[in-house]
């Protein structure tokens, strides 16, 4: 249950991440739009302290819980831009996002 909240956190962040985009891109003329926004990262702040907090408590490092919740965050926006934007990544691209990946799990594992 611990780890679904950690990546639930990820995911909530991303999502915000995307409707302050949209919002930015309406050039701020939609003050709902900031409001979701602003819900959205209150709602991911707070997870992401609670997430920390039970990973303290239940023997979690703090750099794994924050390596779960932003792979999250950027996977979940990565495909948003992929699919819903149509920006498509180069072969670098992946590659570099691909060793971003290695490189954190290589760090976390010494």
């Amino acid at each position: 249950m611990f780890w679904i909240q950690v990546l639930v956190a990820g995911l909530i962040g991303a999502a915000a991440d995307v409707v302050l985009m949209r919002w930015a891109v309406a050039s701020g003329l939609q003050p709902k739009l900031w409001l979701e926004s602003a819900t959205a990262i209150l709602v991911f702040a707070t997870m992401f302290a609670l997430a920390i907090r039970r990973g303290i408590q239940g023997g979690h490092p703090l750099s794994i819980v924050a390596l779960v919740v932003l792979l999250s965050n950027i996977s979940l926006l990565l495909l948003y831009d992929s699919y819903a934007n149509g920006i498509s990544l180069t072969p670098m691209q992946w590659a570099g996002f691909a060793f971003g990946i290695i490189t954190a799990v290589c760090f976390e594992l010494g």
